[in-house]
């Protein structure tokens, strides 16, 4: 609510963001994300052709020790930018702004790193259903032996507790605003969307050396003989390469030309897009996990991972007694990521677009 009043004084100044901002806040979440799954439902296809970004705040604060992070990678270095700028609720010699917080908190020399989002609140629909990337965010207590923020769902999670333990100057919360209302008006604002397509390709070929690496463990090694994993390399390959370049023209864009101006944005706002499978992916019974690349697997409905159907496949092969019917699963699903990888590849690419634009087509 402070966000929205922060922006609405902005308004009176005569500011006007470059794209809509919308404002929402959910009903029914923990009855299984009934009130954003709804609205996405609902609006899916102007949400899916128009929709940018969006940001979370679920819980703002389970502690106070240094603010945690997860998000699409595409929006990475935009973040890292941004807490850069934001200055720390307490800061001392060592730490003046949230990102150097995070950093010395989160014990690391370089950059710390953003999490992978789960399927847990308010972002899945969006991530999942549509190929929209998002962030979410909370106050983090500090690495210990809990496992959770002990007063999370309980009676005793009031304002007094926050009041008076957690966030007696309120800074904390101020800090995530300031953080969340920055980004907002980053992404409202930008001549050229602040979505960083090579660290995406960079993740993805990423996530799959490792899935190769682990998946194809010595259990399943001798049951996949025969089956190629050759057109899913090169449609990896593809896929980051296309993104590397889109990146570059981002680069060395003179910002100047409305028409490119467009495409650039066309390409960014769409390239995550081509991971979304409309039918929806094994095991979902109302279609609301499609994304091939980020979502839940079968045997974790909380916390999303990477290439869930495929890994899904391969880990019920090392277990069934139906290795034939199991093995065309494999193929199957070796398939789908080709050819969307293919498909989100040919998003980012600028043949089709630029041809059009010229007039050649």
């Amino acid at each position: 609510m402070e966000l929205a009043r922060v922006f609405g004084e902005l308004l009176k100044t005569g500011w006007r963001p470059r794209r809509t901002i919308v404002f929402c806040s959910w009903g029914a979440e923990e009855f299984g994300l009934t009130g954003s799954n709804e609205w996405v439902e609902e609006y899916m296809k102007n949400l899916a052709t128009r929709a940018v970004v969006y940001f979370n705040v679920d819980t703002a604060l389970v502690g106070n020790d240094h603010l945690q992070v997860s998000a699409n990678p595409s929006l990475a270095p935009m973040i890292d930018e941004t807490l850069k700028k934001i200055p720390d609720p307490y800061p001392d010699d060592t730490r003046k702004t949230v990102f150097d917080t995070r950093k010395q908190r989160m014990g690391y020399k370089d950059d710390p790193p953003i999490y992978r989002l789960s399927s847990s609140s308010d972002h899945a629909p969006f991530s999942q259903q549509i190929g929209v990337p998002g962030v979410i965010m909370y106050y983090m207590y500090g690495y210990s032996h809990l496992s959770w923020y002990p007063l999370y769902h309980t009676g005793y999670d009031t304002f007094h507790i926050v009041d008076t333990h957690y966030d007696p100057e309120f800074k904390h919360f101020q800090a995530i605003t300031r953080v969340w209302g920055e980004l907002t008006r980053k992404m409202a604002d930008a001549l050229i969307l602040p979505i960083d397509a090579a660290v995406v390709g960079e993740s993805l070929r990423y996530i799959y050396t490792i899935v190769r690496r682990y998946q194809f463990t010595e259990t399943k090694i001798p049951l996949l003989k025969g089956i190629s994993f050759e057109t899913l390399d090169n449609a990896v390959d593809t896929f980051c390469n296309a993104t590397q370049h889109l990146q570059e023209a981002v680069t060395s864009s003179t910002k100047t030309d409305p028409m490119e101006v467009r495409l650039l944005n066309d390409q960014l706002m769409y390239m995550e897009r081509g991971f979304i499978d409309y039918i929806g992916l094994p095991d979902t019974e109302f279609t609301t996990k499609r994304n091939i690349i980020y979502a839940q697997s079968a045997d974790n409905s909380y916390v999303s991972t990477y290439f869930p159907a495929l890994r899904d496949a391969l880990n019920r092969l090392a277990t069934t007694d139906d290795v034939t019917t199991q093995l065309k699963e494999v193929e199957k699903q070796i398939a789908r990521l080709t050819y969307h990888l293919y498909s989100a590849a040919s998003t980012v690419d600028d043949v089709i677009t630029a041809s059009l634009t010229r007039g050649n087509l």
